[in-house]
């Protein structure tokens, strides 16, 4: 049995689910708000899985530092980020994702990101 398989199974075992598994497109990051049909659902409507979580969350910043000294006792340092890194491609605003409605439809929970 596949993960999917297994979700799906639990989430339908739960009396409280709506049964309904939709497609929204992410509005913005940060703070997190899709758009569903004729709703928008933002961050108090949304639970996200731990996949969809490390979309979002960069793993380990890569960082560059730049360190100088004059001799004097005095040093600076300079540092910044190169690039973030995820497990997977970013999750952008405009990409699509699947919802499972739970709390007769008043809370989603994203499951993960689709491509039509």
């Amino acid at each position: 049995m596949n993960d999917y398989t297994y979700l799906a199974r639990e989430l339908t075992a739960d009396k409280q689910l709506s049964n309904s598994i939709d497609i929204g497109t992410i509005n913005s990051i940060d703070p997190m708000s899709i758009s569903l049909s004729d709703i928008t659902l933002d961050q108090d409507d949304i639970i996200l899985t731990d996949k969809i979580s490390k979309l979002i969350t960069p793993i380990i910043p890569e960082v560059e530092c730049d360190i100088s000294c004059d001799g004097e006792c005095s040093c600076s340092c300079e540092c910044k980020i190169k690039e973030d890194t995820y497990n997977e491609d970013k999750l952008d605003i405009g990409d699509k994702v699947i919802l499972q409605g739970i709390e007769d439809g008043q809370r989603y929970i994203v499951l993960d990101r689709v491509y039509l």
